[in-house]
Formats: C-alpha cells, sequence, structure tokens
C-alpha cells in the first residue's frame, strides 16, 4: 500500500480558475520536479516535516501527522470534513506536484473515492503518470509552464500531457510573470489550439508581481486569435489573506 509526503489538508475556497468561489479540500503533496520563480509555495517543495491535517473546516488549527502518510489517514481526514461540512463542493489534489505520488492516487481513488469529486492541479510534464490515474479523476487543472516552452522536449512532454487531459473536463492555465516570453507564448497557444480551442484558458497574473491591465489586455487579445474562452483571473484568496 503506498504512502505520501503531504504538506497539508485543509479547507478554503478555491481562489483560481473555473471553481473559484467553490469550497474545497486541499489536499498539498510535497516535491516538486520544476523550478518555477513565480511559485507562491515554493515551501511545499522541499518540505520534510509532519503532514499538518486541520481539525476541522475552516477552523485554521491543525493536527501533526507523521509522514509519510497512509491512504486510509487521509481518508479519515477528508470523510470528516464532509460529514462537518456537506456544502464541500469537492477535494483538490495539489502541490508541490501531486503526480510524483500516481500510485498513492491510484491506490485512494480507487478504494476510497466514493461519490466525491477530485481535481488534479498539476504542471502538465508526467504524461505517464496521468495515464495512471486519469480514469479517476473527475476535473483536471493544468498549466502551461510558457517559459520552458523553447525546449522541443518540453514542448512534447506538455503537448502530450494535453491530449491526454482532454478526454476529461479540463482548464488550462498560464501564470503570467513580467518575463514572459511572447514567442513561447504564442507556442502554447498553438498547442492548445491544435488539440481543442475550446478548453478554457485562464490567464493569471502572478501573486507577486504588479501589471499594466494594457498588458494584459494585450494577452487576452493575443489569445482570442486562438482560443474561443480566455479569462483573465486573478488569485482571489490573496486578496482574502486566506491559502
Amino acid at each position: 500500500m503506498a504512502s505520501a509526503d503531504l504538506c497539508e489538508v485543509f479547507t478554503s475556497i478555491q481562489g483560481e480558475g473555473l471553481f473559484a468561489g467553490k469550497k474545497q479540500v486541499f489536499t498539498r503533496f510535497s516535491g516538486c520536479n520544476l523550478s518555477c520563480n513565480y511559485c507562491d509555495t515554493i515551501y511545499a517543495k522541499d518540505y520534510k516535516g509532519d503532514a499538518l491535517f486541520e481539525s476541522e473546516p475552516f477552523s485554521g488549527f491543525f493536527i501533526k501527522e507523521r509522514n509519510p502518510t497512509p491512504p486510509f489517514r487521509l481518508k479519515e481526514y477528508i470523510d470528516l470534513y464532509y460529514r462537518l461540512d456537506p456544502s464541500i463542493d469537492s477535494i483538490s489534489l495539489t502541490g508541490g506536484e501531486p503526480l510524483l505520488y500516481s500510485e498513492f492516487i491510484t491506490f485512494f481513488l480507487g478504494n476510497y473515492k466514493g461519490n466525491k469529486n477530485f481535481h488534479l492541479e498539476t504542471n502538465g510534464t508526467m504524461p505517464e503518470k496521468l495515464k495512471e490515474v486519469i480514469e479517476l479523476i473527475d476535473f483536471i487543472s493544468m498549466d502551461i509552464k510558457v517559459n520552458f516552452l523553447d525546449s522541443d522536449n518540453f514542448f512534447r512532454i506538455q503537448r502530450e500531457f494535453l491530449e491526454l487531459s482532454a478526454s476529461k473536463p479540463l482548464q488550462i492555465k498560464i501564470v503570467v510573470s513580467g518575463d514572459l516570453d511572447l514567442k513561447n507564448f504564442d507556442r502554447a497557444l498553438s498547442l492548445i489550439f491544435d488539440v481543442n480551442k475550446t478548453i478554457p484558458l485562464i490567464l493569471q497574473p502572478s501573486s507577486k508581481e504588479n501589471f499594466d491591465i494594457k498588458f494584459l489586455s494585450n494577452l487576452y487579445k493575443i489569445a482570442k486569435n486562438r482560443i474561443t474562452d480566455v479569462r483573465i483571473l486573478p488569485q482571489i484568496h490573496k486578496f482574502w489573506g486566506i491559502k
């Protein structure tokens, strides 16, 4: 039975993308295979401590559990949250990069999924791992890492991942940072267009920077030439001061 290193499991309001404003349980896995300069959960990349489980929904109080965490322990907490707050919409598997723990996810969802909805938030770089879990996932939020796309191999990997993901309800997120490479941004749009131009594209300004609305408006205009559904959406949970 696989176990996983978890950073934290807690309830909050989704602040990104199509499900912004929905209550979710966030299951944050530790470790990531990339290093992005705009990452807002950098602590998760090399996290080595105990798993922190919120004691009850929206309490802000946490219980320490020793890592690695067995699947049944995660189930107990998720069941507790849903029992205390049935209005929770879904569970977000996030990180770090959750697909580093594809074996754990496959076992957990294969045995404990029930009728709950599970969302995968991923950097879109592990297509072979996605194949292991995709039938058990209800929604995928895939990042396209624009500034890595000048590598043909990286482009190929993200294309393969997107082609697999397109069989599921899906959103694509591009984090807009000040060093955004416009040539690679165009490559990203071509990638989406070639797979399915109707997939919703979220342009998410980096929470670490301030942006001129004209710059964001220009990116929107460029994207709308290729993609049907484009939205500029900041991380609204940052404005609330919550996770």
